[in-house]
């Protein structure tokens, strides 16, 4: 696994100069379609930003214009509005890069546009979780895009379950995500490579995130809507060997909200024993690594996310806060 994911930082194949020291040449390298993995972070705590902003007006107007998608899940103009202007910062900075996203972009009357750059809050951000910037073969990347997790909630009313997520990988490993509330102006990123810098971070907090310095209550979270208690006891006892009678349960929206209680110590295991889609996972599985933690699938191995894979997940998740302090082996 580590020679692996050394391998794709190596990968060197439009030549792009990164300098680790700007004006001195002589601590700079050329990289054949590089991607500054700094700028794709930057930009992309913008896109969550501005596809939150969107979620919040949408909500507060109570203009939803809810319609069904094709399998019958709901689908909203925030969704479709927060898709736009995420993907249309990767469009236009990053056009080499495959982009996946839960929702196809729309035409819209919108008068939203990209930023030419990000808010330097966000450019220092990067800056501070990469202080040495790291380049990337464009040919390599994924990003995965889920402008609304937990669009049932949404329309429920239930914001506190909605999130915003933008996960990185190359060669299919994830190795950056953000998850951003934006109800409750909560941003986490997380980058994980090794070799560098591993960390997460509550953007605007001076906040380090990690799964060493503290414990996990006997807790495990579960969807609310697409899975019930009893299937998340099966797993926990004939799969892995638990008395489930030991666990204490909670039901929530969204992947990310989940994974995030993961993230804050706040529950040990998020548990789901029935399809999902990739979108769903990859910020969280970047996040949680970036923390100590890990998002495999139901038979504990890792989840592939390169854009060949098919976006719907059907091996389950079993996520954990801590690899180092949890009961499975």
């Amino acid at each position: 696994m580590f020679l692996r994911s050394l391998f794709f930082l190596l990968v060197l194949s439009e030549a792009v100069q990164f300098c680790i020291l700007p004006e001195s040449p002589e601590f700079c390298t050329t990289v054949e379609n590089g991607v500054s993995l700094r700028d794709l972070i930057a930009y992309s705590l913008q896109a969550v930003h501005d596809g939150g902003v969107i979620l919040r007006e949408t909500r507060n107007q109570k203009n939803l214009q809810i319609t069904a998608k094709s399998d019958s899940s709901s689908v909203t103009f925030a969704d479709e509005e927060s898709n736009r202007r995420i993907t249309s910062y990767f469009e236009r900075n990053f056009a080499a890069v495959a982009v996946i996203s839960e929702e196809a972009t729309q035409t819209s009357a919108s008068r939203f546009r990209p930023r030419s750059k990000p808010f330097r809050r966000y450019e220092r951000a990067a800056r501070k979780l990469l202080p040495t910037d790291v380049p990337l073969n464009s040919s390599s990347l994924t990003i995965w895009v889920d402008p609304l997790d937990a669009t049932r909630e949404y329309i429920q009313g239930l914001t506190e379950y909605t999130t915003v997520m933008i996960g990185i990988a190359i060669d299919g490993i994830p190795i950056a995500g953000i998850i951003h509330k934006p109800f409750l102006v909560e941003t986490v990123l997380g980058v994980n490579l090794p070799g560098f810098r591993t960390a997460a971070h509550i953007i605007g907090k001076n906040v380090v995130l990690d799964s060493i310095s503290h414990s996990a209550p006997k807790k495990v979270m579960h969807s609310r809507s697409h899975v019930n208690q009893e299937d998340v006891e099966i797993v926990l006892n004939e799969k892995y060997g638990f008395d489930s009678n030991d666990f204490e349960y909670m039901a929530a929206g969204g992947s990310g909200y989940k994974s995030l209680e993961l993230v804050h110590g706040r529950a040990m295991y998020y548990i789901h024993p029935s399809n999902i889609k990739l979108w769903d996972l990859c910020a969280p599985a970047a996040i949680l690594a970036a923390t100590g933690g890990a998002l495999l699938d139901l038979e504990l191995n890792e989840i592939n996310f390169s854009k060949d894979q098919n976006p719907l997940h059907e091996k389950g998740v079993f996520a954990v806060f801590s690899k180092q302090k949890t009961f499975v082996n």
